[in-house]
């Protein structure tokens, strides 16, 4: 439906009439001028309805500055690095909290691997040497000696607890940063000390680090499931539409890449079965081979009745042989270089570039199967990214079967470029793209 529907003036016998003809279509062309957006501001200059870009991008976009004001990829980008710092400290806080935490621990275990609590009189039983305990009723401190029993700590100065000698009343533990000694006064537990604090404010202080670290633990763990929350599903491992996993040498499963990536772990039996588009392996006893000797064997198949394969020997003089099959039976090897039919001697490379543009299909009719060099190239002032591809057609309309390309990302002002190498069947066509890039260079062996 058109955006202004005017009516037509067949005459301008009746002046009236044809005035108000032309009146209304000027009336109706001002009103739909007054819907469309207006590139130096004027208003009205908003939508009433959802703008489609059709898949188009919004270039040179200003800095946003409001809240309802669209964002640029970079401006989110910063965004998107504080996240990722933020999880790679929180791994690092995680660390040094257990190491914080297994440390306080270490200390409180080894104090109360030895601190029996405090008795009103001496805890029957047999203990190992320099096990603690605090009397209440005479207020002293007592160590344990092997052979010997509960010992009133003395005031001799001695650098362990296992050389605990004779007793003597009146004595409290002491540290002072070096050894161990003990002082002559009625003590409680509060007056032992280490480092300067008392025992009780020291068993205070690690219970309160402890209790910050376990909630510091707690934080931490919220914020690694909140992490994790956002990785990749495993059910999406090696399926349509997800991601692809790695085998015991790292590296992405042969089965998971591109066809033309693959390497060749596929060894065929029978050179005339392998009618599917791919590279596969011959060795000495594969039939139908142009040669005993090993070697590849590249698969173009551009429809079931349109192959063509490309025989390499693995091993010196590393000769080529090309043949095509039309869906009933196959035609001769022919050997590069003349063998059998094959590539002419007096053939050479001719500059087709100025001849050859990209999106266009071009057909062999040069009686023979005809090797391609193509480089393509694209230049960006802005960068973007895409696809670089070559196809062939027995009918020269379609989309044809793609049989070689690459992934290309172009920084902003620079350009990057790919270079292919295809064998087209007598009677086929080839072409580069379609896409925004150009030919730079487009030699054929003919």
């Amino acid at each position: 439906m058109p955006k202004i529907v005017l009516h037509p003036i067949s005459n301008l016998q009746n002046e009236t009439s044809a005035v108000s003809t032309i009146n209304t279509n000027f009336d109706r062309i001002e009103a739909k001028f007054e819907q469309m957006l207006s590139r130096d501001g004027q208003s009205p200059n908003h939508m009433n309805s959802v703008l489609d870009m059709n898949n188009r991008r919004i270039i040179n976009l200003g800095e946003p500055v409001d809240y309802t004001d669209a964002a640029r990829h970079g401006d989110l980008q910063q965004y998107v690095d504080r996240a990722e710092d933020a999880a790679e400290n929180a791994e690092e806080w995680a660390a040094q909290a257990q190491y914080y935490f297994t440390q306080t621990l270490t200390i409180y275990n080894s104090f109360r691997s030895l601190y029996l609590g405090a008795y009103s009189s001496a805890p029957s039983g047999t203990y190992g040497n320099g096990v603690l305990y605090f009397n209440s009723t005479t207020n002293n401190w007592y160590a344990y000696k092997v052979g010997t029993g509960w010992v009133i700590l003395p005031s001799s100065t001695f650098l362990s607890l296992t050389d605990v000698s004779a007793p003597t009343s009146n004595r409290y533990l002491f540290w002072d940063g070096t050894k161990v000694t003990f002082t002559t006064v009625t003590v409680s537990p509060n007056d032992i000390t280490i480092g300067g604090q008392s025992l009780t404010t020291v068993i205070n202080n690690i219970n309160n680090d402890i209790t910050s670290i376990e909630g510091d633990l707690l934080d931490l763990a919220g914020d690694i499931s909140a992490l994790e929350s956002g990785k990749e599903d495993k059910a999406n491992k090696g399926i349509a539409n997800g991601y692809a996993g790695l085998d015991a040498s790292a590296q992405i499963a042969n089965n998971q890449l591109r066809p033309s990536l693959r390497t060749l772990v596929a060894v065929t039996s029978n050179c005339d079965s392998s009618v599917t588009s791919g590279d596969y392996w011959c060795n000495g006893s594969t039939t139908n081979a142009p040669t005993t000797a090993a070697g590849s064997l590249s698969v173009i198949a551009a429809s079931a009745s349109a192959v063509t394969q490309v025989y390499t020997q693995a091993s010196a003089p590393n000769d080529q042989w090309t043949r095509s099959y039309n869906g009933t039976s196959w035609t001769t090897w022919s050997k590069a270089g003349g063998d059998s039919g094959g590539v002419d001697p007096s053939f050479d490379f001719v500059d087709e570039t100025s001849n050859r543009s990209v999106g266009t299909w071009y057909q062999n009719n040069t009686g023979h199967p005809l090797n391609v060099y193509i480089t393509l190239q694209i230049t960006s002032t802005e960068g973007t990214e895409g696809t670089f591809s070559i196809s062939l057609s027995k009918t020269g309309s379609g989309s044809g079967t793609t049989v070689a390309m690459s992934n290309y990302v172009v920084a902003p002002v620079s350009s990057v470029s790919a270079t292919f190498q295809t064998v087209v069947p007598e009677g086929f066509y080839v072409r580069a793209g379609p896409g925004i890039y150009s030919v730079s260079s487009w030699y054929e062996l003919k």
